[in-house]
């Protein structure tokens, strides 16, 4: 008898031990709900900063009118020989300077255009032959720079995107829209998350 009153006095004595551990302090759960909120508003609050996605059409690099030359008789073809060093200057410093590549296609044309007018049309193909080779591996650098672009940001990466923000930027110079505005927005946005001024 002794020995059955005892089996049961520490069955009950488990029973009460487990129904306590059981039981959820108030407090833990209201601090989870809390945090979990916070990381909600933390993470609408990081997708609202900054444009969602690049506007579909982007500016052209140069402008579709035709590029005359301005200048006439021996000066046209001394001005074309000018133009002509000018864009080649420009066109040896395009992987170090973006922009110097963009600027070299327009001096290549107007080279060509005072070519002829001062009376050398073999020289002005060769100058347009330039102006378009030149062209096509801008075009296609500025193509290549946009998607490395939407890349970077879509994998996290930061330091890329901030780079070929850059880039765009300087290959864009004096260009408006908004695919501009976006680059402008993007590039506020990576430098505050990154820690940079400029």
């Amino acid at each position: 008898v002794n020995g059955t009153q005892m089996l049961v006095a520490l069955s009950d004595a488990g029973v009460g031990t487990g129904r306590k551990e059981k039981k959820t302090n108030p407090m833990i759960v209201i601090a989870g709900l809390a945090g979990i909120g916070l990381a909600g508003y933390m993470f609408l609050a990081t997708d609202e900063e900054g444009p969602a996605m690049a506007p579909q059409e982007s500016p052209a690099l140069w402008d579709p009118a035709p590029i005359t030359c301005s200048r006439g008789g021996v000066e046209a073809k001394t001005w074309a020989d000018e133009r002509r060093s000018l864009a080649d200057s420009k066109r040896a410093r395009r992987m170090f300077h973006a922009r110097d590549g963009v600027d070299a296609v327009p001096l290549y044309d107007e080279a060509a255009a005072c070519y002829d007018k001062g009376g050398d049309p073999q020289t002005a193909t060769m100058m347009r032959d330039l102006s378009k080779d030149l062209r096509k591996e801008t075009e296609d650098d500025y193509k290549t720079h946009r998607m490395r672009l939407e890349h970077a940001r879509t994998v996290g990466d930061l330091e890329t995107a901030r780079k070929e923000v850059k880039l765009l930027l300087e290959m864009t110079t004096g260009k408006t829209g908004p695919y501009i505005e976006y680059l402008n927005q993007l590039d506020r946005e990576l430098r505050q998350k990154l820690g940079r001024p400029s």
